[in-house]
């Protein structure tokens, strides 16, 4: 049975009249689309939202999305001291630069996420790790709310889900009751899998071929070959600048590989810091958000078990020979 949401949690969001919604930034479908259910729902009850994201929004999944969300919250908010609500973050330094901080800190602050690791906090909270989406638990919410559902909502519920089931391809043994969640809502509005897979995910630029061939062809193969680890240049950025990265791509082709259990795809961010995204096979076992959790060098992002991610505070070529190690170290 799908866990429950805390009274604490359903009182903040009854009592509210204005709300400020915001994800994490770099968003993936799951945040913008979680935001957006949330921003649906709370409208149904009479309340004014804001939804929010730092961007950037360069997704297949998220560019549609994008004209919905501003990148920054005004001090006239502020002075109405809306109810913050975090989405689908870890930490609230994932959440970018849309929010004030010094102000932001003194708002009455709801989080609501799924991922495994998570920054510890004294906000009132519903967390549940082994969802496979956080739209999933605004659709609970919504549920014990007693909200009347409109098509609108079911389709954002979906279109988060198919972004992080990887459109039900990873999907675990234990996770059939929340299939059956989405399946309601398919069946009750008429939804079409293949439409809205489409309306996500078939948007690439051809040129997002020659990234992932660049990607693919410096691949290493690591510890024994059990690790493919690839990277994004400066270069590649100013060359395909505007163009949604092949990420999910890349991860989804080395990961058919025989033997393979992790993926690994680090990205300059500036000569101090590198993005590294973390991907490890459902039959390797592999944990890789305990991985970023506990890496020698602190990762700033959030995991789940077989998908994981963050900043590092060094610069690529520094980057790749500390995730190696860790990776052998881990792997044995």
């Amino acid at each position: 049975m799908f866990p429950s949401c805390p009274p604490e949690v359903l009182d903040l969001l009854r009592a509210a009249g204005e709300v400020i919604i915001i994800g994490h930034k770099d968003p993936d479908g799951d945040c913008l689309y979680s935001t957006l259910a949330l921003a649906e729902l709370l409208r149904g009850m009479g309340k004014s939202c804001l939804t929010v994201n730092s961007g950037p929004f360069d997704k297949p999944e998220t560019a549609s999305a994008a004209p919905s969300f501003v990148t920054s919250v005004g001090d006239e908010v502020y002075s109405r001291d809306p109810l913050l609500v975090v989405l689908d973050c870890s930490s609230m330094d994932r959440t970018g630069d849309a929010l004030d901080a010094a102000k932001a800190g003194k708002l009455r602050t709801v989080i609501i996420d799924h991922h495994a690791s998570f920054e510890q906090s004294s906000a009132a909270s519903y967390r549940v790790p082994q969802s496979i989406s956080t739209t999933l638990l605004i659709l609970q919410i919504a549920r014990q709310l007693g909200a009347e559902l409109t098509k609108g909502f079911a389709r954002y519920v979906l279109r988060g889900f198919l972004t992080d089931s990887g459109c039900f391809r990873f999907l675990g043994k234990d996770q059939g009751d929340q299939l059956m969640m989405v399946a309601d809502l398919i069946g009750r509005f008429g939804l079409s899998i293949n439409f809205e897979c489409e309306s996500l995910f078939s948007h690439d630029d051809r040129r997002s071929c020659i990234w992932l061939s660049r990607l693919l062809g410096r691949t290493a193969w690591c510890c024994g070959g059990s690790v493919a680890l690839s990277y994004v240049t400066e270069e590649d950025i100013r060359e395909f600048d505007g163009i949604a990265s092949p990420s999910s791509d890349y991860y989804a082709r080395v990961m058919k590989v025989e033997g393979i259990k992790v993926a690994v795809l680090l990205r300059f961010e500036d000569e101090n810091s590198t993005s590294i995204g973390l991907r490890s096979t459902h039959m390797s076992n592999f944990d890789v958000g305990s991985l970023a959790q506990n890496f020698p060098r602190r990762i700033s992002g959030g995991g789940h078990f077989h998908a994981a991610g963050g900043l590092m505070g060094v610069g690529l070529e520094q980057a790749v020979p500390v995730i190696i190690g860790a990776l052998e170290a881990a792997l044995g």
